[in-house]
């Protein structure tokens, strides 16, 4: 019995299959089982299964569908044959980081209260570059009533909690319907790392399919939302959402400045003063993009070393103290943090 199963669904995606495919057959943890699953696809994706298959590797089942019957079914025919302990699926145009489901378990065992893990991640465009990074915060009871794209793509849950919530409903939000019926029964542990890729193309189902999208969202919120109220933190909600904001085009400006400065390779350590969450998901963007990166308290940090501080008040605070610091400025903040950054 592997440790975990990946259910992939595929339908007419051959263009970014193999990648995915890789994705998953390239993991650090080794004891693994690969599921895909054909919806009955019409491009060259039963040719590339065909010679996935004639390779021998006992890790991988591929299945197909006769008729095309829609990615929760497909979802559903995987996870019925799937054997592992933990379960999780992986869109057929997306992919993992290499030690992405390694760092998932270690968050579940690390966890044993939780029944699933999920992290951070990134958007890629069609051809694999780069977008914008995504940061969840870290679960709390109502989490996915006002952020319901919560869990994400990157993922990874018990195979108790698969038995008690059941199979995938039909819909085109399948993901959601699912993590909220878990949510009633299970806990949820973030991974603050950056663990995976989202490809954004015309053709995913959420640009296809937007308006129908659109209305289950709502209606399964609003259903969960009165049948399942829960008290909602709006204030630390609404700091939290503005902080990893701010972090996040400090992170993505301070990539672009090391690179810009040094080359990618060549690019010097950069300490990020904040020891938290916050620091921890800096960190792990900087690192997923080749560049050494590592989070401190202010305490920890001496001069002369060069800093990205998550606060303007830290980088006072820094540059007061003689370190150099990364004051990376956005005009979006200007009413809010006026002068700040203004050296950079």
């Amino acid at each position: 019995m592997p440790a975990i199963s990946v259910v992939m669904p595929t339908y007419n995606q051959a263009a970014f299959l193999p990648e995915a495919v890789a994705s998953v057959l390239g993991q650090t943890v080794g004891d693994l089982e690969l599921i895909l699953v054909d919806d009955a696809s019409t491009d060259a994706t039963p040719r590339l299964l065909a010679e996935l298959a004639s390779r021998g590797d006992p890790r991988v089942r591929c299945l197909r569908h006769a008729q095309n019957r829609g990615a929760s079914a497909a979802l559903n025919t995987g996870f019925a044959q799937a054997t592992g302990e933990y379960l999780t699926w992986l869109a057929s145009d997306n992919r993992y980081a290499p030690h992405a489901l390694e760092r998932l378990l270690a968050g579940l065992e690390a966890n044993p209260h939780a029944d699933l893990a999920y992290a951070a991640f990134a958007n890629i465009d069609e051809a694999g570059h780069l977008l914008d990074y995504v940061f969840q915060e870290p679960y709390w009871p109502g989490l996915l009533q006002v952020n319901p794209g919560t869990v994400g793509m990157a993922f990874l849950y018990t195979r108790r909690l698969q038995a008690a919530v059941g199979d995938y409903a039909d819909l085109v939000a399948n993901d959601l319907d699912y993590w909220l019926r878990a949510a009633r029964r299970f806990q949820f542990t973030f991974v603050p790392e950056v663990l995976g890729d989202n490809r954004k193309h015309a053709a995913m189902q959420t640009v296809v399919r937007h308006e129908q999208m659109a209305v289950e969202v709502a209606r399964l919120l609003e259903d969960d939302r009165r049948q399942h109220p829960v008290p909602l933190p709006w204030p630390r909600l609404l700091e939290r959402v503005h902080g990893l904001r701010r972090a996040a085009q400090q992170c993505l400006r301070a990539v672009r400045l090391a690179r810009d400065e040094a080359g990618t390779e060549a690019a010097p350590p950069l300490i990020i003063a904040h020891a938290g969450d916050t620091g921890a998901l800096l960190a792990a963007v900087l690192q997923a993009q080749g560049l050494p990166a590592e989070a401190r308290s202010l305490e920890d940090i001496t001069p002369p070393a060069p800093c990205l501080a998550v606060s303007a008040a830290d980088a006072h605070r820094l540059r007061q103290r003689g370190c150099p610091v990364l004051g990376l400025h956005d005009e979006a903040d200007d009413a809010e943090d006026a002068g700040w950054g203004k050296d950079f």
